[in-house]
């Protein structure tokens, strides 16, 4: 026996010889689980306790409520039994607490204490092969910046508390996370029920409501998707069924619920998942019959009544950025198919087209044909709950009256061309989806997408609308392309002097972008000192110029006397833009009645127009509500005078603005909006203007 053990004990030292020289190490040939080492964690926060375990890079703990994270917890998954997580957290009030591992919690509960850094690290085997990135999102700061490896994430010098965490195992040479960045699109989720009696409804999206309501039929599962992959984001959700409680997570469209069973879903969860999800909000909410639509849950906060056990008939989804406020708490539309928006147009020679629905072409491209109408509606809910209206701008008429909900805006056999239009939703649920169009206009082509109000199109330069595309999307969610160039106008900076502003350097007014100038040429019938050098200066420059007089008449033979003094003087030079009355003066002209004004008016017009030259009336807001009869004077270019309350010109409403405008915005064709403005080339303040015609 003893010789057997001694061949034994030799055989042994021999084979752990051999062994050594052959450099075998067997941690090194440790064989991992088939699939990917992961982390698992979960948070304790304020008010809400103990959340379900998230895991690689999903955010743990709470955003946009101001709760403290007090505690954490951490786990490896597949991973060897060898590898080890160990963390701790530096607690408000406390200090850096010991390092804890392998789940056990670091941080406190019942104490009201909030975190405020971490530190993480990885040991074993698995150190080699990964490192362990994190992030804490901070009160008032966001997000901090990934840490790794035993790094600090937060700061143990400074209150501000952590709120929520993500934690996730990269690769050894692998790209770090990135700093959290919005998805060039905004994910959007899809969504299907499968509903007593009549199975699976069509996927649902933008709000849509997938089930029924009002048939007393119950939800029995559903998927959910997003229409895209987006790397490092997921839609999870779980139900709780009739009779079985809390499913499992599913996700990826997979079904959660059962078919075939006839049980009830009574409550649902949803959340997102992976890193990107931090920047984006799940919202989610459930019809019963018996309590109606639940309120906006999301981020995981379940929506029904499980401890009533009243069955789910209808539910909807949506995802926001998390910058985006909750959706509106109106109850919606009924219907299982996403809001339609149509519209039609009356094209030159063509007539009426067939109506055209979200982003499809209405009217033609590449034939020259103006569009001269349109009517525009919405399919799938009520017009109280979701209606639309849109106004046009017509040729020789400006901007027509708002039209709604199918009728005709434009017109019909006269000729004219639609040049601009603007369409905004009205209803309860307007807030929650955003109205893009575009217009294909002469010349330009496409213009970008204009939202909700906006104008798309051109004004002021006679081009035709030929073609239009609406889309109906989502609030928030990206436009359906470029916005910029969103319509075309001719829209000029100008200024308008006089002697009192000296001796003007013409060409740095130039270089400051000056495309044009009104100059004074007389106060009544006396000549201002600095017209001539004034008009040859700017006309030198490359400035086009425009004439005004300062009016005190009072009646008919001075304003012809005023009129013959302004034409005899600018004679012989090269004036492009119009000659001015300029009619303001209360002390003159305040007291006589407007029937007097008037007539002043037209014998001025008659002297400009009768000589060659185009007529336009100065005068500022008060004047042109309350002391001027724009009707009798006949139709007439107005350069108005406004510096405050509203911003007035080509593109305005007459019910828009704390100042009501009497008269259509579109006779204004320049706009005088400031007193004090600072050009070069000019010593002190020098009056601003825009131009909205090409004289």
């Amino acid at each position: 026996m003893k010789s057997k053990k001694n061949l034994i004990f030799l055989t042994l030292i021999t084979l752990s010889l051999i062994l050594t020289s052959l450099n075998i190490n067997f941690k090194k040939n440790i064989t991992y689980a088939a699939t990917t080492p992961g982390v698992s964690y979960r948070s304790h926060c304020q008010a809400v306790g103990w959340q379900p375990y998230v895991s690689n890079g999903t955010m743990s703990g709470t955003s946009g409520y101001s709760y403290r994270l007090e505690a954490f917890n951490l786990n490896l998954t597949n991973a060897a039994s060898s590898d080890t997580i160990t963390y701790r957290s530096y607690v408000n009030g406390t200090g850096w607490q010991g390092w804890k591992k392998n789940g056990a919690a670091s941080g406190t509960s019942g104490e009201k204490k909030a975190i405020t850094a971490v530190e993480i690290k990885l040991s074993g085997d698995i150190a080699n092969n990964y490192d362990v990135y994190y992030q804490v999102h901070k009160a008032s700061l966001g997000w901090t910046g990934w840490k790794k490896n035993g790094e600090t994430a937060g700061s143990s010098n400074y209150t501000k508390q952590v709120e929520a965490i993500q934690i996730m195992l990269v690769s050894k040479g692998s790209e770090a996370p990135v700093n959290l960045t919005y998805f060039s699109t905004t994910p959007e989720a899809t969504y299907d029920g499968h509903v007593q009696s009549i199975g699976w409804q069509n996927y649902a999206k933008y709000y849509a409501v997938s089930g029924t309501t009002g048939l007393n039929k119950r939800l029995e599962a559903y998927k959910i998707k997003t229409t895209n992959t987006y790397e490092n984001f997921n839609v999870e959700y779980s139900s709780y069924v009739q009779g079985s409680g809390w499913s499992s997570y599913t996700s990826n469209d997979a079904i959660s619920g059962t078919t075939g069973q006839s049980k009830a879903i009574y409550s649902i969860k949803v959340r997102l998942s992976g890193y990107r999800a931090a920047l984006y909000n799940v919202y989610y909410r459930t019809y019963t019959e018996a309590d109606g639509w639940d309120s906006w849950k999301k981020n995981d906060v379940p929506s029904g009544n499980a401890a009533a056990g009243k069955q789910i008939e209808a539910f909807q989804v949506v995802i926001y950025k998390n910058t985006t406020p909750a959706p509106s708490s109106e109850i919606p539309v009924t219907y299982t198919s996403p809001v339609k928006i149509k519209y039609k147009t009356h094209v030159q020679s063509y007539g009426w087209q067939a109506y055209a629905t979200n982003t499809m072409t209405s009217g033609t491209i590449g034939k020259a044909k103006r569009l001269e109408a349109l009517n525009i509606k919405i399919e799938g809910a009520s017009q109280s709950e979701l209606g639309i209206k849109y106004r046009t701008h017509v040729q020789s008429y400006g901007w027509m009256d708002w039209k709604s909900n199918g009728a005709l805006s434009g017109t019909t056999g006269v000729g004219k061309r639609l040049e601009a239009i603007r369409i905004s939703l009205t209803g309860t649920l307007a807030n929650n989806f955003d109205l893009y169009y575009r217009t294909y206009v002469q010349t330009y082509g496409w213009t970008g997408w204009a939202k909700n109000g906006e104008i798309s199109g051109s004004v002021g330069m006679s081009k035709r609308m030929e073609a239009i595309q609406i889309d109906l999307i989502p609030k928030g969610a990206s436009a359906p392309g470029s916005t910029e160039n969103a319509y075309y106008s001719y829209v000029t900076n100008g200024i308008d002097v006089s002697k009192w502003q000296g001796t003007i350097n013409w060409a740095a007014v130039k270089q400051s972008g000056v495309q044009f100038a009104m100059v004074r040429v007389s106060y009544s019938t006396t000549l201002d000192s600095m017209y001539p050098s004034n008009i040859n200066g700017a006309t030198s420059a490359g400035i086009p110029v425009g004439v005004y007089c300062y009016s005190i008449a009072t009646n008919t033979t001075e304003a012809i006397n005023e009129a013959t003094t302004l034409v005899n003087a600018v004679k012989g030079y090269n004036v492009k833009y119009p000659l001015v009355l300029d009619m303001e003066d209360a002390y003159y002209q305040g007291s006589l009645s407007t029937p007097e004004r008037t007539a002043i008016i037209k014998a001025f017009r008659n002297v400009v127009e009768s000589n060659g030259y185009k007529f336009m009336l100065y005068a500022n807001m008060n004047w042109l509500n309350n002391y001027i009869d724009l009707t009798g004077i006949g139709s007439t270019d107005i350069w108005l005078a406004r510096y405050r309350d509203v911003e007035l010109g080509f593109d305005n409403e007459s019910d828009t603005g704390s100042a009501k405008i009497k008269f259509s915005p579109d006779i204004v064709k320049m706009w005088q909006y400031s007193s004090t403005g600072s050009v070069d080339g000019i010593t002190g303040n020098v009056d601003m203007n825009l131009g909205y015609k090409n004289w």
